[in-house]
Formats: structure tokens, C-alpha cells, sequence
């Protein structure tokens, strides 16, 4: 599988997830293929994430899920930074974590652009180290998954503790470590 369009899709399917919203104000029905939005003043109702995003803009909508935040930002790193110093154990996290923390990086940037100011900017750096962090420790991980080689029933509660997007990074190292030693080796079966 091309880890692109893997990543592509799992960002569709989360773009697509329904989101919960307030309507704000009046406006006209939305058809979409999977029926019509009614969008009525004071009603709760599921749309399309891209839908809520576009909507909220406009004022018409307000989104009930909370966006992610610098703090759970840097209690995740946290809890990373600390699980890696007591055991070689993956942390799990929220399905759309990447999702959210994509969104989150997405809207700091766009603040950063439309009004620096000293708190924004530095709240950026901090989001930024807080995810190096944590790609960085997920990452050896990930590796660690790869080198262990066949997939044993530990090695495999490891892997369910991955993110959609982790597990395709995994595949996809997996794959090409299989291809690397199959050419430079020679082997028809992998050693790692």
C-alpha cells in the first residue's frame, strides 16, 4: 500500500466523521448524498466534520467536541517521556489523535500568520517541541515493532496500541525492510 494515499484516506474518513454541532442561526437546508441538513436556530445536530468546519466559519454552527489544547498536548508528551523511561511499552492513544493534533497544528499556524503575537508564537514552539517529543519516542518504538521481526502475541498487543497512522508506518517499514533484504540478501524470507 503507498503510505500517501493510506494517510489520504484515513483523513478523508476522519473529514467525513460525523462531529456534533449547535446551530446558531437559520439557515437553508444542505443536501448532501447522504440526505438533507436541516439547519434550524438552537438545534444539536451530527454533521460532516468538513461540513461543521465550513459552517463554523460562517458563524452558522458551533462545534460541541473540544478541540485539542497545549495542555493535553503536553500531558501526552508527558505521559510519552515518562512511559519511555519506565518501560519499552507503547502508549495508547485516541484513535484521531494525529487528526486532532493536525487540526490543532493547523489552526496555531494560521494564528501565527493572521496575528502573531508573543503568546501565539510561543505557544506554537511549545506544541512543536511537545510533538517532537513525541513523534521522536513513538517513532523508536515503532522501529523497536519493526526489528522485533515475526509477529508474536506481545509484539501484537503492541501493535493494537498503534494509531491508524502509526500502523501504516509500521506496514510500510515492515514491507521495505522485507523488500531491502529479499534484493541486497538475496533471501526469500525475512531474518528481522
Amino acid at each position: 500500500m503507498d503510505i500517501s494515499i493510506g494517510l489520504k484516506n484515513l483523513r478523508r474518513d476522519y473529514l467525513w466523521s460525523n462531529v456534533r454541532v449547535v446551530v446558531l442561526k437559520d439557515h437553508e437546508d444542505i443536501i448532501l448524498p447522504s440526505g438533507k441538513i436541516q439547519l434550524r436556530h438552537g438545534t444539536e445536530i451530527s454533521i460532516p466534520r468538513w461540513l461543521a468546519r465550513i459552517l463554523e466559519e460562517k458563524k452558522i454552527v458551533e462545534v460541541k467536541e473540544t478541540p485539542m489544547n497545549l495542555n493535553e498536548l503536553g500531558r501526552y508528551s508527558f505521559l510519552e517521556v515518562h512511559t519511555r523511561t519506565m518501560s519499552s511499552t507503547i502508549q495508547k492513544l485516541p484513535l484521531d489523535f494525529y487528526q486532532r493534533l493536525r487540526d490543532y497544528l493547523d489552526k496555531l499556524r494560521r494564528e501565527v500568520i493572521k496575528k502573531p503575537s508573543p503568546e501565539v508564537i510561543d505557544e506554537y514552539r511549545k506544541a512543536q517541541s511537545y510533538v517532537y517529543d513525541i513523534l521522536r519516542i513513538r517513532l523508536n518504538r515503532i522501529l523497536s515493532l519493526v526489528q522485533a521481526g515475526a509477529e508474536t502475541g506481545e509484539i501484537r498487543e503492541e501493535l493494537n496500541k498503534l494509531t491508524p497512522e502509526e500502523l501504516i508506518l509500521y506496514k510500510t517499514i515492515r514491507k521495505l525492510l522485507e523488500i531491502w533484504q529479499k534484493e541486497v540478501l538475496g533471501l526469500e524470507e525475512a531474518l528481522i
